[in-house]
């Protein structure tokens, strides 16, 4: 009786190990420990392929060299010139007593200049008059004084002096506003007269 339940222990000890090795996939009494896995291959990878070496550079293009401008020429500038006459006097025409229609051969005065105004004594004076072709002479006054004007082309008349210092005695007969006046003559007597102011210092 006992020997019977020790061959059915053992039969039921048999029976569990085989279960339990059919559960790990071990053969009974031969258990194997699980292999490991084996670590994934590498797989390399394919580098790009680069397209073959040029053998030589690109050329860089040229860059144009600038075009040369001629330089602009210079445009010689006029030199003022300075005029000889530091008052000028036109005259109106009605102040000469012409018409709007001048006669034929009437005498006109046209111009008068002075090198300076106010005259300041002393100093050199220059002074002209410039009339209408038919003019044959010219004539001015002056405190109380009658001069002639030379006659230097047709219908330009002038001349040129010094005027001397002024004793101080005469100074304020002389010194001031003067009244100057012009008469311009034709061949047959006909007469054109101007009156304008004058300053003397």
């Amino acid at each position: 009786m006992t020997a019977h339940r020790m061959l059915l222990g053992l039969a039921t000890s048999s029976l569990l190990a085989c279960s339990v090795a059919a559960l790990i996939g071990t053969r009974p009494g031969s258990a194997q420990p699980m292999p490991t896995p084996a670590p994934p291959t590498p797989t390399a990878s394919t580098a790009p392929e680069m397209g073959p070496a040029s053998a030589t550079p690109s050329a860089v293009p040229a860059i144009p060299a600038p075009t040369a401008f001629p330089s602009p020429t210079a445009s010689p500038v006029p030199t003022p010139t300075s005029s000889p006459w530091g008052f000028v006097y036109l005259v109106p025409r009605a102040t000469n007593g012409a018409t709007a229609t001048p006669v034929a051969g009437a005498p006109e005065i046209l111009e008068f200049d002075l090198n300076a105004e106010p005259i300041v004594t002393p100093s050199d004076i220059r002074g002209r008059i410039v009339t209408s072709p038919e003019v044959v002479s010219v004539t001015v006054h002056v405190l109380g004084y009658n001069q002639a004007v030379p006659k230097v082309s047709p219908g330009t008349f002038a001349m040129e002096g010094h005027a001397p210092s002024i004793p101080f005695f005469l100074a304020p007969f002389i010194r001031g506003t003067k009244t100057l006046e012009i008469v311009a003559t034709v061949a047959d007597g006909r007469t054109a007269t101007i009156s304008l102011p004058i300053h003397i210092r």
